[in-house]
C-alpha cells in the first residue's frame, strides 16, 4: 500500500492597481519646474476643460534650452520602491500645449530618475493644441522605447528595472515651442502597479476523508473570491474549484492521481505557489484520500 503526501500550498494573489492624478478636486501635489528662471512656476487648477473636468495647467514664457527646461514634477506617491511592482505595466497621460511645438530638447519628453541614473523617453507625437488633448500609454519596460541617459542608447530591461526599483523623480517636459505667453496643461497621469493581497493562509480541511469525484472545502484566509482564479492540482493532475469565498474553497478531488509522493499547490491564477500550512497533509490510501494533520500520524 503506497502512501501519497500532499501539502497545503497558496500564493499571494496579485492585481492590478493604480496611482492616478485626475486633478477633478485640486493640483494633487503637482509642481512646475521653469529652469530659465531656476524657480517654480504657479500651477493652476480647473475644474473643466480637462479630458474630461478638471486639469492642470501653467502660463510662462517657455524656452527651447536644451540645459534649462521646463517640466512637470510628480508628487512622492509616485516615487519609492513601491514603484519596482509597475515593471511590464504602463504610465498613461495626457497633454495639450496653447500654440503648435514640436520640438523636444536633448533631455527629452519624459524622465524617470534613481538618483544620478535615468531613462529617457522621447514622446514620437507631441501634445495637442488646446482645446484637445493628446493621450500616452508609455510600456515600463524594454519595449517603451526609453533611453539610457541622455541621448544614450535603448534601455534593456535590466536597466528599467533598476531605475523602477526606487524612483527618485519623474518629470514631464512641458514645452516644445518658445512663446512669451505658452501654456501647458497635464492631465490623467495613471502608473499602473501591480498590488499584492495580504498573504492567504490555511487553518483546516472540512472533510477527514474523500474518494475522488467527491469534494472537500479547504478553509483559510486571503483566497480570491472568483473559483477561477485559485488554481489546485494534486501533485500535477489539475482539480475543479467549484466554488470560492475570501475564506473558503470548494474543491472536487480528481481521477488518476499517482501514487508517488506529490505535493498539492494551490495558488492564484498567475503567482507561484506558496507553502501556507506544513501542519496540514492529505494521504492516498489507494483509492481514498485522507487529510490527516502531521500530530495524529
Amino acid at each position: 500500500m503506497k502512501l501519497l503526501l500532499i501539502l497545503l500550498f497558496l500564493s499571494p494573489f496579485t492585481a492590478l492597481a493604480q496611482i492616478t492624478s485626475t486633478f477633478d478636486t485640486d493640483a494633487d501635489g503637482w509642481t512646475f519646474y521653469h529652469g530659465p528662471s531656476a524657480t517654480f512656476s504657479t500651477v493652476t487648477h480647473s475644474t473643466s476643460g480637462g479630458n474630461p473636468t478638471g486639469y492642470v495647467s501653467v502660463t510662462y514664457a517657455s524656452q527651447i534650452n536644451t540645459s534649462a527646461i521646463q517640466y512637470w514634477v510628480a508628487p512622492a506617491k509616485y516615487l519609492g520602491t513601491k514603484v519596482a511592482q509597475c515593471l511590464d505595466l504602463n504610465l498613461k497621460l495626457d497633454l495639450q500645449q496653447s500654440i503648435a511645438g514640436t520640438n523636444s530638447s536633448t533631455r527629452g519628453d519624459i524622465r524617470i530618475k534613481n538618483g544620478n541614473n535615468l531613462i529617457v523617453l522621447t514622446l514620437s507625437s507631441k501634445p495637442a493644441v488646446a482645446p484637445a488633448w493628446s493621450s500616452y500609454s508609455i510600456p515600463l519596460n524594454e519595449t517603451g522605447g526609453w533611453q539610457w541617459g541622455y541621448g544614450g542608447p535603448l534601455a534593456t530591461r535590466a536597466q528599467v528595472k533598476s531605475i523602477l526599483s526606487n524612483v527618485t523623480a519623474i518629470e514631464i517636459n512641458g514645452t516644445y515651442a518658445a512663446n512669451a505667453s505658452y501654456l501647458s496643461g497635464l492631465d490623467n497621469v495613471v502608473l499602473e502597479e501591480r498590488a499584492i493581497s495580504s498573504a492567504p493562509a490555511v487553518s483546516s480541511v472540512s472533510s477527514t476523508s474523500g474518494k475522488p469525484g467527491q469534494t472537500i472545502t479547504i478553509n483559510g484566509t486571503g483566497f480570491d473570491a472568483t473559483a477561477s482564479n485559485n488554481i489546485v492540482r494534486f501533485g500535477a493532475v489539475a482539480a475543479t474549484v467549484t466554488s470560492a469565498s475570501a475564506t473558503q474553497l470548494t474543491v472536487t478531488i480528481p481521477v488518476g492521481l499517482s501514487t508517488e509522493k506529490l505535493p498539492l499547490p494551490i495558488q492564484q491564477a498567475g503567482s507561484p505557489p506558496h507553502q501556507v500550512n506544513p501542519s496540514i497533509h492529505c494521504s492516498m490510501v489507494e483509492e481514498e484520500l485522507f487529510v490527516i494533520p502531521s500530530n495524529q500520524e
